[in-house]
């Protein structure tokens, strides 16, 4: 199975509310940036980092034949 390693900043503030931002070549401050936007001051900031499966796509092996 292939897999893809992913990291994502996440926030946390005091009345529970949360953010998780991370995409494939952010740079970390960027990351971290938008996810102290969406909650209150006094937050807390985490990183998550995962080895998540990538999606197979399917082989697909059709029957040709002439037209007639």
């Amino acid at each position: 199975m292939k897999t893809v390693k992913v990291r994502a900043a996440v926030a946390v503030d005091a009345t529970g509310h949360w953010s998780i931002s991370g995409w494939k070549g952010a740079e970390e401050k960027v990351m971290m940036d938008c996810v102290i936007e969406m909650v209150e001051p006094g937050e807390n900031l985490f990183w998550i980092t995962a080895e998540l499966p990538v999606p197979e796509v399917p082989e697909i092996t059709p029957d040709v034949e002439p037209a007639t």
